[in-house]
This record gives structure tokens, sequence and C-alpha cells, in this order.
């Protein structure tokens, strides 16, 4: 009797390290099939598993594909499920095609309007308050102007701003701190800072930028 060494053996009782698929008739390593039981392997390979010859829903033409295809082409799919058009809940304008059904607003623009319905508006400084901010700013830097280091009001230091009471006369100022240029708006406003949509307000960020002197 042929004695068989134990490498030999180990690969006899292993079996085939391929097998060919009954489909696209490829010799293909065995772990490129599915193992249906524990002693056995499918008879395709995983490309092959579950593709058939399906017919159409719309044409009906015939191809192959999986369990989950029903649409042959694109032209097919367009036609099984057509674009999807659908009103702006905001302006009220149609758009589309949408690319999810879940959309209700036409543009990020839209959107960003409607949630701030309700919350206090943006404000924007004007020009003219801009302007004579900017005078003062230019005459404290060059000395012309001297900014004091206490409140002309309360005499608390720290930041001290200039507090217009015309705009067309800009150097006509009150050193105020923080608290007390608030208070002093609050029961007199010069109409320096009024209310502004988004676009004003974009177009002033992108502009020169705010300052207060």
């Amino acid at each position: 009797m042929l004695a068989l060494s134990p490498q030999v053996l180990g690969l006899v009782c292993a079996g085939p390290v391929t097998k060919t698929c009954k489909r696209c008739r490829r010799e293909l390593p065995i772990e490129q099939f599915y193992r249906v039981r524990s002693n056995t392997l499918s008879s395709r390979c995983r490309s092959c598993h579950g593709v058939e010859v399906r017919q159409c829903v719309i044409c009906g033409a015939d191809f192959e594909g999986r369990a989950s295809r029903k649409l042959c082409s694109d032209r097919c799919r367009k036609a099984y499920r057509p674009q999807t058009f659908l009103t702006c809940r905001y302006c009220g304008r149609t758009f589309g095609p949408v690319d999810h059904l879940a959309r209700v607003y036409c543009s990020y623009a839209c959107k960003a309007l409607a949630q701030v319905v309700g919350r206090r508006p943006p404000m924007q400084c004007n020009r003219k308050a801009k302007t004579a901010q900017r005078i003062v700013r230019y005459h404290v830097q060059t000395g012309r102007l001297q900014r004091p280091e206490r409140c002309s009001w309360c005499g608390r230091q720290g930041r001290i701003e200039a507090a217009h009471e015309n705009y067309d006369r800009p150097l006509e100022v009150h050193w105020l701190c923080t608290s007390c240029h608030r208070k002093w708006d609050w029961v007199d406003p010069k109409g320096g800072v009024t209310a502004s949509s988004g676009r004003d307000l974009e177009q002033s960020q992108n502009g020169d930028a705010e300052y207060r002197a």
C-alpha cells in the first residue's frame, strides 16, 4: 500500500482549491463562491450569484440583472420615475428637478430668510454715521482729538466711545463708556443704526467694515 506524506494527505483531504462557475465558466478560487451549506459551495461565483435574464417593466426588453433590477436602462428609469418639481415654501417659485423629496426651499437664501421669521432683524450702521465715525477715528489717530480715559458721565474707566449727538457735526462728541453710550442711544436714538435685510447686511460686510469710535 502506498504511503502518503502528511503534507500530501492534507491537500487530498482539503479538496480542490478552485471551482468552475456554472454561468460564466470561469475557474476561480473557492473564496469567490458563497458557501450554501457547511461542506457545499454555490454553483455560481459571487459575481454571477442572483443574475438572471429578466424583463424590463417599462419596455419589456430582456436584460441580465439581479433580483432587485426592474429596469433595463437609464431611459426606462426616467420614464418609470419621472422628474419631480416642487414649490418653494417661502417664495412660491417652482423649482426642480429635485434630488430628494424632502426639499421645501428652492435655494439657501430662501431657507435662511424663512428661518429668521420672528427674530430680530439684523442691524446696520448707515453711511452718515459711518462717515462721522471715520472722521473721529482719523482725528484721534493724528492726535488732533484726544480720547479721555474716563467716561464724562459716570467717570468709569475702560473702553471710551465717541457718542455723536448730530452726525452732521462729527467732531462734536461726548466721550462715554459703552454702558452710558447704549443708555443714551436708547433714550434719545440718533438713527445711526437701522434694521436691514440680509442682502443689505451682506453688502455692508463686503464693503467698509463698521467702526465705532
